[in-house]
């Protein structure tokens, strides 16, 4: 049994290897087609760039759904949006020493990703995500869509005609080629994880619910932990945090609702009790301390530490 475990466990690394590169390639693909348009860069932070490093999620979750695995999607999204809260932006803060924004994302950003976590715990308490609740997730994320590309924070003012010009003269091999290869990467690294995650959970005897909590989650929010963390060294905090509220909000709407379109979802278990009350508690850790418009060092390291605790939780339940 080890020597097909080692395998199982090596073909999920390689997946998740495969998921992190076609995110990357379809995300800078992205940012380029975004600065052909002027797009500011939060606005670009919280949808384009938060739309691909959540691609992983997305597409792991659909086959999941396809392949007769449900549950792996719940504790994907949850698994993944705890990550982000807790880990991402906690590395983030801490290797940049303080992340913070000018953006008032108390006013909007806050407010959509605190009703949507909230509107998955009622769906939840049923038991399973449906096709109709799917619609109403899938509806409420086109009001946030609506509404930032209506605001006028929309347009960035520093994007030139020049770099406008500059992505347009080579808009194939810098937008269209990274775009499809990406994609191809995404497809077949989904494929493979969900594959390898049913396989592992069989081996082991861990459910693929917790496995995919953790294991999948932590592996899906390596794009956003890469982005955000590289984001905040360099001084673009705009895109890094808004990378975390817009993947956040695109899992819990975007991602949810689109597997429940293939299949109803189930939340039951360990998911319903422990990881999905987790969720609402990183919520509101996330609100508390970016109330202020910034993450210190110090808030970075607390972020973290509960995340430690809740992967330690996750495994003894």
């Amino acid at each position: 049994m080890m020597p097909v475990l080692i395998l199982w466990i090596l073909l999920f690394v390689l997946a998740i290897a495969f998921l992190v590169k076609g995110a990357d390639w379809f995300t800078a693909a992205s940012e380029r087609l975004a600065t052909r348009f002027g797009i500011s860069s939060f606005v670009i932070g919280v949808t384009v760039v938060s739309i691909g490093t959540s691609l992983p999620e997305l597409a792991s979750s659909i086959f999941a759904v396809l392949k007769g695995e449900p549950g792996i999607v719940a504790g994907n999204v949850i698994g993944s949006n705890i990550a982000n809260i807790l880990l991402v932006l906690g590395l983030g803060a801490i290797l940049a020493g303080e992340l913070t924004t000018k953006r008032d994302m108390a006013r909007v950003d806050i407010p959509i990703l605190f009703g949507g976590t909230f509107l998955l715990v009622l769906m939840a308490m049923n038991g399973s995500i449906n096709l109709i609740e799917a619609l109403i997730l899938l509806f409420g994320y086109g009001v946030y869509l609506h509404y930032l590309f209506k605001s006028k924070e929309r347009v960035d003012k520093g994007v030139t005609k020049a770099m406008k010009e500059q992505v347009k003269e080579k808009f194939f091999m810098r937008v269209v080629l990274p775009l499809i290869a990406g994609g191809v990467l995404i497809y077949f690294g989904a494929d493979w994880t969900v594959k390898s995650v049913i396989n592992i959970a069989a081996l082991t005897g861990i459910t693929s619910g917790v496995i995919a909590t953790t294991a999948v989650a932590l592996g899906t929010s390596l794009p956003e932990l890469f982005v955000t963390v590289m984001a905040g060294i360099r001084g673009k905090h705009e895109i890094a945090i808004g990378n975390i509220v817009g993947s956040n909000i695109f899992n819990v709407y975007c991602v949810m609702g689109f597997a429940a379109l293939f299949g109803a979802i189930p939340v039951t278990g360990t998911l319903l009790t422990f990881a999905l009350p987790a969720l609402v508690m990183a919520t509101f850790m996330f609100y508390l301390v970016i109330r202020d418009n910034s993450i210190s060092k110090w808030e970075g390291w607390s972020l973290f530490l509960l995340y430690v605790f809740f992967l330690v939780r996750m495994f003894l339940a």
